[in-house]
């Protein structure tokens, strides 16, 4: 016999996305054996988060244990109650990124993890996260060696916009944009010798 095949990944690097329409998430998932842990990924505003996970219908075998994570990786709240196979949460986030775990457990009397496993549900409202529309800024004294630039705001696909360069001289340049991430991004320049500083404007739209 097989097991079922994993829904969820069980790592912060491979965390799904927590499906949500507006502040409300309305999801399901199956811990499939002990080793199976369902990591899922959230941005959440400022305020009272709060999370119900019921195990599926009535007479469940999966007793939950469910974590919250901030993007730190550092535990924020955890819930297993001793007489409720179910978990729940009320609690106040910070705006940023957060990691929610769902796993199964045992009572330490009457079973153990071996045999917690099934489906459950996940019911949440969490406030939206706020705004960033995005950040500007003036890179000065560039050369024809890559410079690392740090955006100071976390963004999910970023969108880098360059304006016109400073010029010294007629000669043409060549400006390159690499390797932008979610929180930064690296650019250089070519030049000639009479091109010695250089200097040009940035924007970071939130795509």
């Amino acid at each position: 016999m097989k097991f079922k095949a994993d829904d969820f990944g069980n790592t912060f690097a491979t965390a799904s996305n927590l499906p949500r329409t507006g502040r409300t998430v309305s999801t399901y998932g199956f811990i499939s054996r002990s080793t199976d842990v369902d990591m899922f990924k959230f941005d959440a505003g400022a305020g009272l988060s709060t999370f119900n996970l019921r195990a599926f219908r009535g007479n469940p075998n999966l007793d939950i244990v469910a974590t919250i994570y901030n993007s730190a990786g550092t535990v924020v709240a955890t819930s297993n109650p001793l007489t409720d196979v179910n978990a729940s949460f009320s609690v106040n986030l910070t705006d940023g990124t957060y990691y929610l775990a769902v796993d199964g457990t045992g009572n330490g009397t009457d079973y153990t993890d071996y045999g917690s496993v099934g489906f459950y549900t996940i019911d949440a409202d969490i406030p939206r996260p706020s705004l960033t529309l995005g950040e500007s800024g003036t890179i000065v004294g560039l050369t024809s060696t890559w410079k690392k630039v740090t955006l100071q705001t976390n963004f999910r696909n970023p969108v880098v916009v360059m304006g016109t360069p400073s010029r010294q001289g007629g000669e043409p340049i060549t400006v390159r944009v690499r390797n932008v991430t979610a929180n930064r991004d690296r650019k250089s320049t070519r030049l000639n010798s009479s091109h010695l500083v250089i200097s040009y404007a940035v924007f970071c739209l939130k795509k």
